[in-house]
């Protein structure tokens, strides 16, 4: 009776043992689950959205951290690495995807800033792909422009004041156009609303709303030009006024001159592990004079959704190829954390196409 029970054990621990690597194997090479926690997509993410990220589209990453614990890859900017050691180190290795990344993608990645953590254990961040490499791009007056010519989005917000007849009437307006930010003004019957195109065009037919402008914001204007990438004193750019920027291409040859080392001394260095030194005249690469530099791989610039709102390219730089997970192509589930218990799914979002 013992050997029976025994056996019986030994053959849920195999069942078990199997399926579980067969789930890691599928993790490794076909998807992965991501969870949103902020509004900064707002126009196409909602926080408590479970993402299905498809690794096939952008051909699957292999671990570059082999020692680790798949469920606390799992992170958000600011929050704890753990759950993995760090030796041994593999290099980076990506299979063949069966067709180009395309621009206006969504796409899993992580997080570039993080200069502690290995490449696939730093935080992850979901954004919109919008620069590709080889591509310049510029924001003038909140207008993005790539390689010269008007690139628009649907998913793009923009900040504008809404003024209401009544104010107690701003919550459902909100609720019935779907809009997940706002903020009221002080002594006013007006409000900051982040909205899409569509979303200001059906406003302005709305009989509740009297004024609608897009906001003039003087503290975006005037913003720490340091905040924003590449973080120099002398390049003013800011949230609605940006670039014009070049985005590097894999072998791209670029001068090795002052302007370019400030500009993309990050990846020549943090990303392609160079060592440059500015002090010395002329410029050293690796302790020798050069007059150019070849990149090692594509480069990508992503935004927010919400152009004001956000934390992309603009403040922290380029996206390098092997910090890409996957390409965010459908929702499994939604939860509102701030419903009632029975009214948290958001059956609507079940299963929905990522756009």
């Amino acid at each position: 009776m013992a050997s029976k029970k025994a056996t019986g054990i030994k053959i849920w621990i195999r069942a078990f043992l199997i399926s579980l690597s067969i789930f890691l194997f599928m993790r490794l090479l076909l998807f992965q689950t991501y969870m949103v926690r902020n509004t900064k997509m707002s126009a196409s993410l909602l926080p408590g959205d479970y993402l299905y990220i498809n690794k096939l589209s952008t051909g699957p990453r292999l671990p570059i951290t082999p020692l680790s614990i798949p469920i606390y890859s799992d992170r958000e900017p600011g929050e704890k690495a753990k759950g993995y050691i760090s030796w041994p180190s593999m290099p980076y290795i990506r299979l063949n995807a069966p067709e180009k990344l395309q621009r206006n993608i969504l796409v899993l990645f992580n997080y570039p800033l993080d200069t502690v953590s290995p490449t696939d254990k730093k935080p992850l961040m979901v954004k919109r792909l919008v620069g590709m490499p080889g591509d310049s791009i510029q924001i003038k007056n909140r207008i993005l422009y790539i390689n010269k010519r008007v690139i628009s989005f649907d998913n793009a917000q923009h900040s504008y004041k809404v003024y209401f007849h009544q104010g107690k009437q701003a919550g459902k307006v909100m609720r019935e156009y779907k809009i997940q930010e706002g903020s009221k003004l002080k002594d006013q019957e007006a409000y900051i609303l982040f909205l899409t195109d569509k979303q200001v065009k059906a406003l302005r037919n709305d009989e509740r709303i009297y004024k609608i402008m897009l906001e003039h914001n003087e503290s975006i204007e005037t913003e720490d030009e340091t905040y924003f990438f590449p973080f120099l004193p002398e390049i003013e750019w800011n949230h609605i006024h940006y670039g014009p920027l070049y985005i590097p291409k894999k072998n791209d040859v670029i001068k090795f001159n002052k302007r370019n080392c400030k500009l993309y001394y990050s990846i020549m260095t943090r990303f392609e592990g160079n060592n440059i030194d500015t002090l010395s005249e002329p410029i050293l690469l690796n302790g020798e004079a050069s007059k150019n530099y070849t990149f090692k791989q594509d480069y990508y610039f992503v935004l927010d959704d919400n152009r004001e709102n956000a934390k992309d390219s603009r403040h922290w730089g380029f996206l390098p190829e092997d910090h890409i997970i996957g390409k965010a192509s459908r929702l499994i589930i939604s939860f509102d954390r701030s419903g009632n218990l029975f009214k948290r799914i958001r059956y609507s979002r079940i299963l929905k196409k990522i756009e």
